[in-house]
C-alpha cells in the first residue's frame, strides 16, 4: 500500500515539473524564438487501479534548435537526494547515443520540489552517471550541474541555461 501511496506522490512531484518545462515551451513559441522543446510519448496505459508503463518510454523531451538538438529527461523528487537509476537504462543509453554524435543530452532534476523556490539543475549524462555514489544530493547537483535560469517565477529556462553552459556540436 505505501508504495503505491509513493509512486502516485513521484507522479505528481513528476508531473509538477514537466508541467514547468511545458508552459516554458508555449513561451518559447509565443516568442518565435528559433526553439522548439516537444513532449514525447510516454508508454503509459490508464486501468481502474490508475497508471502503469508498458513498454520503454523514451526521454520526456526533444529539443531543436539552430544551434543543435538532443533529449532531455525530467525527474523531480520531494525528498533531499535522488538514485542515478531513477533515469531508466534504456533513457541513459538513449541519451548516451545522443551525446556521443554532439547533441544536447541532459538530466532536467529538482530536489525539494515541494519548495517554492527549489533550484532546477541541467545535468549532462555522462555527469549524472559518473562517480561510485548511487544517488545524487543538492551538494552534488551543484557541482556536476548548471542551475537553470527561471523566468517568471519559476519556469526553467532551458534554452538560456544550454546556450550559457554547454558545447553543442552540429
Amino acid at each position: 500500500f505505501s508504495k503505491k501511496i509513493a509512486g502516485r506522490k513521484a507522479y505528481r512531484r513528476g508531473k509538477g515539473l514537466e508541467d514547468k518545462i511545458e508552459r516554458m515551451a508555449e513561451i518559447y513559441k509565443s516568442n518565435r524564438s528559433n526553439v522548439e522543446l516537444i513532449s514525447n510519448y510516454d508508454a503509459m496505459q490508464k486501468s481502474k487501479r490508475g497508471a502503469f508503463t508498458v513498454g520503454k518510454s523514451s526521454c520526456d523531451y526533444s529539443i531543436f534548435s539552430t544551434q543543435g538538438c538532443g533529449m532531455i529527461e525530467a525527474k523531480a523528487r520531494g525528498g533531499k537526494s535522488i538514485r542515478k537509476d531513477a533515469v531508466s537504462p534504456h533513457q541513459q543509453e538513449q541519451l548516451r547515443r545522443l551525446k556521443a554524435i554532439g547533441c544536447i543530452a541532459l538530466v532536467c532534476v529538482q530536489l525539494q520540489c515541494d519548495e517554492p523556490n527549489s533550484p532546477i539543475y541541467l545535468v549532462d549524462i555522462d555527469d549524472w552517471l559518473s562517480g561510485d555514489k548511487k544517488s545524487h544530493n543538492a551538494e552534488d547537483l551543484k557541482s556536476i550541474g548548471k542551475e537553470c535560469d527561471k523566468v517568471l517565477g519559476s519556469l526553467p529556462d532551458i534554452w538560456n541555461t544550454i546556450s550559457k553552459h554547454y558545447t553543442i556540436t552540429l
